[in-house]
């Protein structure tokens, strides 16, 4: 380069180049990272020789009773979600009747004494 501006593009195209490199250089430690905290846990058990290799097969079936079932499931899931809502809101509850029959006590009394 003999003239100033090709020396300008050489430099912001180095420049750029660099911040490119320093970017793939910095994902890569990441990544490095992130596989070094990986958990990989291999179990390799030796297969008898005279048992052929056996592909399990799953039918997928659409029917009413498949319908039902998933039906059933889900019915029985939100039934159960209302009785995990409703034990971790009873002790809550029973503090809350507690303190509205002690306010209904108190208004009775009060009003009692008023007339």
């Amino acid at each position: 380069a003999t003239d100033l501006d090709a020396v300008v593009r050489i430099e912001s195209e180095l420049t750029i180049r660099e911040t490119n490199l320093e970017q793939l250089l910095a994902s890569q430690r990441n990544l490095d990272d992130r596989v070094q905290l990986a958990t990989l846990t291999i179990l390799i058990t030796p297969s008898p020789v005279d048992e052929p290799f056996v592909v399990a097969v799953v039918e997928k079936s659409n029917g009413i009773g498949d319908a039902l079932t998933k039906g059933w499931n889900a019915f029985v899931d939100v039934l159960h979600g209302f009785a995990v809502v409703l034990a971790y809101s009873a002790p809550f509850m029973v503090i809350g009747l507690i303190l509205l029959g002690a306010g209904w006590l108190v208004r009775r009394r009060l009003l009692r004494s008023v007339l």
